[in-house]
């Protein structure tokens, strides 16, 4: 079974020492996923995100450094040894870092900047203007020691912390690589053009026989060329997404290329690649036998490698004990079977009023709501399940906006979740795990289907594997997409379209989702670009009956 991991507020470092040598990766390393010493957090629930390291950045003589947001720290790891540093536990769904030569520097989806060093201490840190509803943000180096934090919309906010505390970069090919814009000529070429007269050449060019939908510089000096990262997609016959790695040699002439595999992106995770400081470019695996494993890849001449399809049309294949615990998610709500009434015609602004009144509901946390005696505050199915989410925590009779995440909830109005409060149930549960038992039914509160399921005003409680039966809504391409359509990912997560916008990166979407992760912890708006929701395995659909 699998619960939540609550960190403390100890920091601690441990390091696993094989022999003496520090040894560069040069084969595949495998890292054992689970809560304690040397493991790496991934959490896979039914009708829940999966939820796993958030992204790898290269780190000083030859390492990788992996963010592991569910467990809370980061593991530097060589072939010899694995380093762990505790990050501390009011950083908030930590999603991206870099390498300094006094530690590490991480931020967290709301915007919130550490630095921490390498025993774990936490020696800056930085508060920013960054609005986490355009999308989690991600480190832009500016200088030798300057950064910023990048929103999908390209503005950036300064992060300030001391040079003489921050000290220098450790791969100073990331300097180079931000004064990197890609513009795409026409559909299977782009061109890259540098802003810094110093570093590196002036300008490359990526070629596909693919449409291209985003191109971005990775790394990138003037006497060993660069990386660069670009997604693809064809549609014909069937819609399928690749993400292919492009070296250039020093005049930017790209020579050699690799595709990230799909088992790389079956976690969302965001950036699951590195070029390391020794040259070696590795990719971070979830494979199926339950381990994480970081493999160097292997580049072939341009126009050789064997394409690698990350996402493919098709949702995934729902082993049985998942598929149980969804059918059972649905029993809990008196779901009987799907379709067997015919949904009623809405139209999209009611949906979209259903789903902001749902964002913007404030209520007060009453005793009755917030804990009772006999109910432990723990996620351990299945003596016990229910545990708060952690932005309820310390909101005692005070005035909450937004209705709370609960696995396995749903409410086919506002007034039905204000009766449950009236009534005393506790606000919202994220507790989850990999069959129904660990629903606790004296909670109220929104899960991702069953708040798409009350903004679609469907009647009645269905999952993520359900809603995109034919008989509750019907594919729709990305180009056709409207307000009110969903982004669903079959037995993990569903998100409601809100709004799109073109950034300097391509289209990224503005939705209203709940969602269990910390920086939510209920119904929240996120922005996500495109290509990320392609990478991740999502898929748009359209609810039956709709108009404008």
């Amino acid at each position: 079974m699998l619960a939540r991991i609550c960190c403390g507020f100890m920091l601690l470092t441990t390091v696993f020492q094989f022999t003496s040598a520090q040894a560069q990766i040069t084969s595949a390393l495998d890292l054992p996923v689970g809560n304690g010493e040397r493991q790496v957090g991934v959490e896979r629930v039914p009708n829940e995100e999966c939820r796993g390291p958030t992204t790898i950045s290269p780190a000083s003589d030859g390492r990788v450094a992996v963010l592991d947001s569910v467990n809370q720290k980061i593991l530097v790891v060589d072939e010899m040894q694995v380093s762990e540093i505790k990050l501390p536990a009011d950083l908030l769904d930590p999603v991206d870092l870099i390498a300094t030569e006094s530690g590490y520097v991480v931020a967290g989806a709301l915007g919130d900047v550490v630095l921490v060093s390498p025993q774990s201490e936490v020696t800056a840190r930085a508060s920013t203007t960054y609005d986490p509803e355009l999308g989690s943000p991600r480190f832009v180096v500016k200088s030798e020691n300057q950064l910023s934090l990048e929103n999908l919309a390209g503005d950036q906010v300064p992060v300030v912390i001391e040079n003489k505390l921050l000290g220098t970069f450790i791969d100073q090919g990331q300097i180079a690589a931000a004064s990197y814009s890609f513009k795409l000529e026409k559909p299977t070429l782009a061109v890259g053009n540098s802003a810094l007269s110093t570093r590196g050449f002036k300008q490359t060019t990526v070629a596909s026989q693919r449409r291209l939908v985003d191109v971005r510089m990775v790394w990138a000096t003037s006497d060993h060329g660069a990386l660069i990262a670009s997604q693809e997609t064809v549609k014909a016959p069937e819609e399928m997404s690749f993400v292919r790695l492009i070296a250039t040699d020093a005049e930017g002439t790209p020579i050699t290329e690799a595709y990230v595999p799909e088992l790389a992106y079956s976690c969302n995770t965001r950036r699951p690649f590195a070029r390391l400081t020794n040259g070696v470019i590795v990719s971070l695996l979830f494979t199926k036998d339950g381990k994480v494993t970081v493999e160097p890849l292997a580049l072939s001449k341009v126009g050789t490698a064997t394409p690698l399809a990350i996402t493919r049309p098709s949702d995934i294949t729902l082993i049985a004990s998942e598929r149980d615990a969804l059918d059972r998610l649905e029993q809990l709500n008196g779901t009987s079977a799907v379709g067997l009434v015919a949904l009623q015609q809405v139209t999209r602004q009611s949906v979209l009023k259903m789903a902001r009144e749902a964002l913007e509901l404030r209520w007060v946390m009453q005793a009755k709501n917030y804990s009772r005696a006999e109910v432990q505050n723990l996620c351990s199915p299945t003596a016990n399940i229910w545990h708060r989410p952690p932005r309820l925590n310390g909101m005692l009779e005070k005035t909450v906006t937004g209705i709370p995440y609960r696995w396995g909830g749903y409410a086919s109005s506002l007034n039905t979740f204000k009766k449950h409060l009236e009534d005393g149930r506790l606000a919202g549960s994220d507790c989850t795990c990999r069959n129904g038992n660990c629903v606790y039914p004296g909670a109220t509160g929104l899960d991702c289907s069953g708040f798409v399921s009350y903004a679609w005003q469907t009647g009645t409680y269905y999952t993520t594997r359900s809603l995109p039966d034919a008989k509750v809504s019907s594919p729709v391409r990305w180009e056709n997409l409207q307000p009110g359509d969903i982004f669903n990912k079959a037995g993990s997560h569903v998100r409601l379209l809100e709004s799109s916008t073109i950034g300097p990166a391509g289209r990224f979407y503005t939705v209203i989702e709940s969602a269990a992760n910390a920086s939510c912890g209920g119904v929240c708006r996120k922005s996500y670009s495109e290509t990320e929701l392609m990478r991740s395995g999502y898929k748009p659909y359209a609810r039956l009956n709709i108009t404008l």
